[in-house]
């Protein structure tokens, strides 16, 4: 005879397969007309720091063994998960020119001009970074700025996503949780 787990377990399986992560963002429109005629998105690079000291220090610390002093960040490429969130809202994400450099906070004239020139109607920038406190506790913060090559800003998002217990997609699900405050195009 097969076993089958109890009803509340199940229940409790299915409640927690759906809370892996803590989400929180806004968004902000600032020019919906033309926001609404833009499909075609340039998306900067986008790298963050990701903090492991607090994930590396608490597996020391379970292990019963003194941490190593200093910490442990890496530099994260991510660009690849702002262009999928972008897609999967019907977006096309266009290919950064090469030999740009993203722009810090806001993008310069001359940049904007030379991706206006290089039929880019728009551009994503993405700022963000991401720290374990722990092995059970990942949080990922990002900014995304929608900008017209004509220079003006016409969306702007920010969101957290914090996991319950390690997932490693921190920061794909910041991402996407800033982006869904950006109107779905068909």
């Amino acid at each position: 005879m097969r076993k089958r787990p109890a009803p509340l377990l199940a229940a409790l399986l299915l409640w927690c397969a759906g809370c892996g992560y803590q989400l929180s963002g806004q968004a902000e429109v600032f020019n919906s007309g033309e926001l609404e005629g833009v499909r075609r998105v340039a998306v900067a690079p986008f790298a963050y720091p990701y903090d492991w000291t607090g994930y590396f220090r608490d597996i020391y610390r379970k292990a019963g063994v003194p941490a190593p002093p200093g910490s442990k960040v890496d530099r994260i490429e991510a660009t690849f998960l702002v262009e999928e969130a972008l897609a999967a809202r019907g977006y096309e994400p266009l290919p950064w020119p090469g030999g740009e450099e993203a722009p810090p906070v806001m993008p310069s004239k001359a940049l904007l001009g030379r991706l206006r020139e290089g039929g880019h109607p728009a551009m994503l920038a993405a700022r963000g970074d991401a720290r374990c406190e722990s092995v059970d506790a990942c949080t990922a913060r990002v900014s995304l700025t929608l900008w017209s090559t004509e220079g003006e800003r016409l969306w702007s998002a920010e969101a957290s996503a914090s996991t319950l217990i390690h997932q490693g997609d921190e920061m794909k699900a910041a991402i996407q949780e800033a982006l869904s405050g950006l109107p779905r195009r068909r």
